[in-house]
């Protein structure tokens, strides 16, 4: 397994440097953060009511182009 080695040298904080490791194993399931991902379900909409408004003006821009 893989040791994720890390310094912490903040000495505004602590009176020395410190180090450790912690050891990484990769998760079994997806994981989401909960955060992020409660409000991503309405990203697709999204996306495509800006595409849909995208094709929109530039079908107007062809149009004026050929007038």
């Amino acid at each position: 397994m893989p040791l994720y080695p890390f310094t912490v040298d903040e000495l505004t904080l602590f009176n020395q440097i410190w180090r450790g490791e912690i050891v990484l194993e990769r998760a079994k399931v997806w994981r989401f953060e909960f955060a992020c991902h409660y409000g991503n379900y309405p990203r697709p909409g999204i996306l495509v009511g800006t595409r849909h408004q995208e094709m929109v003006a530039k079908s107007a821009a062809d149009v004026s182009a050929t007038r």
